[in-house]
């Protein structure tokens, strides 16, 4: 047997595995297959975003979309949901889901700060740090990763969604006004949840929320949230 032949029946052999691996195998030169890799049309909508499971874990996908894809902390959603149901109430968490000051409580025991912030409109496009954000989508509260507002629109990792985005316009309108950020050590200011949208040192972030300058908090967009 030639080894153009043994290539060309080993190709064939294990084509199945590669198609479900997100692989294709075409011809090449000579009717010799070649390997090349694809992805799915859902494996881009949710590229670096965690994807939410359950009607109420919108919250827990999102902060775990934070912590693995901004800071480097490889969680699942089950995991947050697990630490973060043992900082709220169960009762309350099945019935209207995950809050911010979970969130807030649920990242203190990672060593990770989270604060509410109220942050204009007009300055949504100052943000350069992803933050999670509350959306009244017809009646359903929905948290999303609100990466940050470019030419009119806003882009979105949603774990219910998977990337995508909206006109500032229809999203100041869904949205409350408030953001939360996720700040602490080993931030990644080429995270993904920012491509493409100006980056930032999040610890000159952090040492204005710790000395509480309202003035510098500015600089990055937000304001001091007074009903979180």
């Amino acid at each position: 047997m030639s080894y153009r032949l043994r290539f060309w029946i080993l190709g064939l052999a294990i084509l199945p595995v590669l198609a479900r691996a997100g692989t294709v195998v075409v011809n090449g030169f000579g009717g010799v297959p070649l390997i090349t890799h694809v992805t799915s049309m859902q494996g881009l909508k949710f590229r670096s975003v965690v994807r939410q499971r359950t009607d109420y874990s919108c919250g827990a996908a999102a902060i775990a979309t934070l912590a693995d894809y901004a800071y480097g902390r490889h969680l699942t959603e089950d995991q947050v949901i697990v630490g973060m149901l043992k900082v709220s109430n169960r009762k309350v968490v099945q019935q209207k889901g995950f809050s911010m000051l979970d969130m807030a409580r649920y990242l203190t025991r990672l060593g990770l700060h989270g604060a509410g912030y109220k942050v204009p409109p007009a300055l949504l496009v100052k943000l350069r740090v992803p933050v999670v954000v509350l959306l009244d989508i017809q009646g359903y509260e929905h948290f999303v990763v609100l990466k940050g507002v470019a030419n009119g629109r806003a882009y979105l990792a949603d774990p219910a969604l998977g990337n995508r985005s909206m006109s500032l316009r229809r999203f100041v309108k869904d949205w409350d006004d408030v953001v939360f950020i996720v700040m602490g050590p080993h931030y990644d200011k080429h995270t993904p949840l920012r491509r493409g949208l100006r980056p930032v040192r999040v610890h000159g972030l952090m040492a204005a929320v710790e000395r509480n300058e309202t003035r510098n908090l500015r600089e990055f967009g937000v304001i001091p949230a007074t009903n979180f």
